[in-house]
């Protein structure tokens, strides 16, 4: 992937009125660029891939629109995220934060 980004607190970006993340995101992740919700937003517009990576109980309450589920802990591996999004594309990953 070009450029993979992990986003934390994207929910409240797109208007979903979830639950804010109680907890502080890691603020370094090796070959990953943390970006705040504004910065995600740029990317959306941009057209970045999103993957959601909470569970499909959450996925039902609301998501980004456009994003694709793989649940962190049954789904999401790197062949179904190179079927999401090309070598080239940028992703944005998200979830619900730490917990």
């Amino acid at each position: 992937m070009k450029k993979l980004v992990l986003a934390v607190a994207l929910l409240a970006a797109f208007g979903l009125g979830l639950p804010a993340i109680a907890k502080e995101a890691p603020k370094t992740l090796e070959g990953v660029t943390l970006v705040d919700a504004a910065a995600a937003k740029a990317l959306w517009d941009k057209g970045a891939k999103f993957v959601d990576v909470r569970p499909n109980e959450l996925w039902e309450v609301g998501r980004i629109p456009g994003a694709t589920l793989l649940e962190l802990f049954t789904d999401y591996n790197e062949t179904a995220l190179q079927k999401v999004a090309g070598k080239n594309d940028d992703v944005v990953i998200y979830c619900m934060g730490p917990g």
